[in-house]
């Protein structure tokens, strides 16, 4: 996952605290303007090492409503069970920081919490801590697990959440069993990300989805069935990760009417029928673009547009040529046209899309030199050419500057 220095430089805090001045001046230091009590305390990778020990100086801020020890190195240390000294918090945040062990249940005494995130960590969280959570945390509207073990959870205790959740993070979490459908209805959710639970079961609900929902991530679980038309009620969605589930059947008329989408994945499926690619259009604000095997893809030759575009995956989609629409997304980072049948040379166009960091054409009948064009390509980092049917001199002119990864292997390169 990304680390502090991709969302806010690294440096000690604490060594710029001078005891000769009031400490509410200190950086990441927040007080109370009236009683001058200390109520926030923001320690963001700050560079903190060792343990937390139970006779730490934190845990004298009585009055701390929020605590945010994100990216710091509390390596070998476990979730102090004195946390729940803070009595006031509404605020927690000690993700990316290296704790270990278990959850302990003294944190679900934190009643007047609103923001919990324990994400990032090698921990566990036991059922009954668990529930623990959501029966005191009646306040609690966003939750962060993600890559928690909760191995021992059962997804049934889902349905005790609280109706005020908003934000619900769980990925990575090894969760097993029946996911309650009730969640996806719970009023003001806006956020649900499961994925990567691959022994997570569920289906998606028929009618009466919460509304506000802006982002469902179900990648890489268990969920089956059909899509239901009802999708097309979540007018909100701007991210629809559906990706290597179990589904089935065709994909609603309804779907098309989520104009607000910047990300669909629909691919590692087993969907059914056609889809005419002109569909795809629709969704004008699409950034990221996700199909493969599970759809029959209907195109001509339409200039399709996508104007925001940055990354497309048509992965085994039987196509048998490029897609003329490729020359125009001038935006586009990254491409995976492979385990197709495109055969015939690579259309010097690839040149103009000068913003390609990661192209992969493997496993097509590509044949011919390789285009001079993709020189233009400084920002490539990876380049898949292989098993494919070229019959070239070495590429050594292509020297982009940041390529790491070059695959040209079962060609005719000489």
């Amino acid at each position: 996952e990304a680390s502090c220095d991709d969302h806010v430089m690294s440096y000690p805090k604490t060594n710029s605290w001078n005891k000769s001045v009031d400490c509410c001046s200190w950086d990441g230091v927040a007080c109370d303007s009236v009683f001058g009590n200390v109520i926030g305390l923001d320690l963001t990778c700050s560079c903190l090492r060792g343990t937390l020990q139970s006779n730490s100086s934190l845990f004298l801020l009585r009055h701390l409503r929020s605590l945010n020890l994100y990216g710091n190195d509390f390596a070998g240390s476990p979730i102090s069970p004195h946390l729940s000294a803070f009595a006031k918090l509404t605020h927690l945040n000690i993700s990316h920081s290296l704790f270990v062990g278990n959850v302990p249940s003294e944190i679900s005494h934190l009643s007047m919490s609103v923001s919990f995130d324990v994400s990032y960590n090698y921990i566990s969280l036991e059922n009954s801590i668990f529930r623990m959570l959501i029966r005191n945390l009646t306040s609690l509207r966003k939750l962060v697990l993600d890559q928690v073990d909760m191995s021992l959870v059962s997804p049934k205790s889902f349905v005790n959440f609280s109706s005020s959740l908003t934000y619900l993070n769980v990925h990575s979490c090894y969760l097993g069993g029946i996911f309650p459908s009730t969640v996806f209805r719970l009023p003001s959710l806006t956020t649900l990300d499961i994925s990567y639970n691959l022994d997570l079961f569920g289906v998606l609900p028929k009618s009466n989805w919460t509304n506000p929902l802006e982002d469902l991530s179900l990648l890489e679980t268990n969920f089956s069935g059909e899509i239901p038309n009802s999708i097309g009620n979540m007018k909100n969605l701007t991210i629809l990760d559906l990706g290597y589930c179990k589904f089935t059947g065709h994909i609603p008329l309804s779907m098309w009417n989520l104009n607000q989408l910047q990300f669909l994945g629909i691919d590692g499926n087993s969907f059914s029928g056609v889809v005419e690619f002109e569909l795809f259009t629709t969704l004008k604000d699409l950034q990221q673009l996700f199909v493969s095997q599970e759809l029959n893809l209907i195109y001509d030759t339409l200039e399709y547009t996508f104007p925001k575009l940055e990354k497309l995956g048509l992965r085994s989609c039987n196509l048998i040529k490029f897609p003329y629409f490729l020359n125009s997304l001038k935006r586009l980072t990254s491409l995976d046209l492979s385990l197709n049948r495109i055969s015939g040379n690579i259309p010097s166009c690839f040149g103009n899309i000068t913003n390609l960091v990661y192209l992969n054409l493997s496993n097509n009948k590509l044949q011919g030199p390789l285009p001079l064009s993709l020189v233009k390509c400084v920002n490539l980092s990876l380049l898949d050419l292989s098993h494919n049917e070229f019959s070239d001199i070495f590429p050594h002119w292509l020297e982009a500057p940041q390529l790491n990864y070059l695959y040209l292997q079962s060609n005719k390169f000489h």
